[in-house]
């Protein structure tokens, strides 16, 4: 096995979990972005009260 391969396998690998991460960052940006142009407030999180309900991302002024 040569000394490169295990640095080409690093690199890969860093080079997913930066796009990965740039993914994840992106659809939170548009979240953000879609709330706010439409005049909806702020993205959250709704989560079930004690009479019940269910977990939801929406936007909430």
């Amino acid at each position: 096995m040569t000394p490169a391969i295990p640095v080409i396998v690093i690199v890969v690998v860093a080079v997913a979990a930066f796009l990965a991460l740039a993914l994840v960052i992106g659809a939170i940006a548009a979240y953000i972005w879609y709330c706010q142009a439409n005049g909806l407030g702020w993205p959250g999180l709704a989560v079930p009260g004690a009479s019940g309900g269910v977990y939801k991302l929406a936007c909430f002024k």
